[in-house]
């Protein structure tokens, strides 16, 4: 979703944004943040770790520069400033970083959600304090990364409206989903578990503006290894219950879902075990390697594999009745 907008307007002017609302302006304004929502939301995951929603949107940090009309050199307003809020409240900042509309300039805006979180993610900016590029210093504590811009050009009038962000992600989200053949028989069924993604980024840079953003890590402890759970008919936030059992036209997802830096290719684990009534049959662990994903920010991925029908059903015939063998021996029976 883009949205092109004028930050001033006249003082009884009326503003419609996307979500249908509409909002007074009110003269000689602060500069406020409203509306900050993420673009494309997804499937909620199970461990409620994804941003998908405006109301799950607690707080996220602001940029944002100002110029004369007339002046080439744009001056920071805000740095990295934390806005907090929630989907039914109004969103606020720290009174101390108060700024105001001045009429003539020009503004620029940029936000983070959450681009300060201590070794989690940071934020790398220009010489006036805009982002640049977000580095996400450790992927494995699979936490949302969002970015947002919004120019809103030249102020015309001395009151404005608020700052609307439409947050997209740049990470990418994962799932596997098993699938079973249809003509699987019914004495047979299947259960797959501890699937993992074995070379997951766990450092990496996202330049922003850039056609190819992503840069990683070279370090051998910059990959790790993504755990997805097991194939379960009804997940769990926090504990892994046990492999569901997958009959004939099943299809069910894994565990979790989990969020990846992009990757181009990804090795992937799994455990696979048939089943019939009677009891284990088969198990084995099925190893992918260097599968092409090509994973894009913002997008999300199932990842599905169907589970066959086994081998050739044991079956029996009888190929012939060899003849009898003529055996003769001599049976002596003596008389009393």
């Amino acid at each position: 979703m883009k949205k092109t907008l004028l930050i001033c307007l006249a003082a009884t002017a009326m503003v419609s944004c996307s979500q249908d609302e509409v909002m007074e302006v009110a003269q000689k304004e602060a500069i406020s943040f409203k509306d900050a929502f993420v673009e494309n939301a997804t499937r909620a995951a199970i461990d409620g770790s994804y941003t998908n929603a405006k109301g799950n949107l607690a707080s996220f940090q602001v940029y944002g520069t100002t110029k004369d009309n007339a002046n080439t050199a744009e001056v920071n307003i805000f740095n990295g400033v934390t806005v907090t809020g929630t989907q039914n409240t109004s969103w606020s900042y720290d009174n101390q970083y108060t700024q105001y509309w001045i009429e003539g300039n020009i503004y620029n805006f940029a936000a983070v959600a959450d681009g300060n979180i201590d070794n989690v993610t940071s934020v790398t900016s220009n010489n006036v304090n805009m982002p640049t590029a977000i580095n996400i210093l450790d992927a494995s504590q699979q936490k949302d990364v969002l970015y947002a811009t919004n120019f809103f050009g030249e102020c015309t009038a001395t009151s404005a409206t608020t700052v609307p962000f439409t947050f997209n992600h740049i990470l990418s989200k994962v799932k596997f989903t098993a699938k079973v053949a249809d003509a699987l028989d019914s004495k047979y069924y299947y259960t797959v578990s501890n699937i993992k993604i074995t070379n997951a980024a766990k450092k990496a840079t996202y330049t922003i503006g850039s056609a190819t953003p992503w840069t990683y890590g070279t370090e051998e402890d910059d990959k790790y290894t993504v755990e997805f759970g097991n194939i379960v008919e009804t997940a769990n936030a926090t504990t892994v219950p046990t492999a569901s059992q997958l009959k004939a036209k099943a299809s069910v997802e894994s565990n979790w879902d989990r969020l990846l830096v992009p990757e181009a290719n990804v090795n992937i684990e799994f455990d696979v075990a048939l089943y019939t009534e009677n009891g284990l049959i088969n198990s084995y662990k099925e190893t992918i390697s260097n599968f092409a994903v090509n994973m894009e920010g913002g997008k999300a991925y199932n990842f599905q594999f169907t589970l066959p029908v086994p081998g050739k059903k044991i079956e029996f015939t009888v190929n012939t009745i060899t003849d009898w063998t003529n055996e003769n021996k001599d049976l002596t029976i003596d008389k009393q």
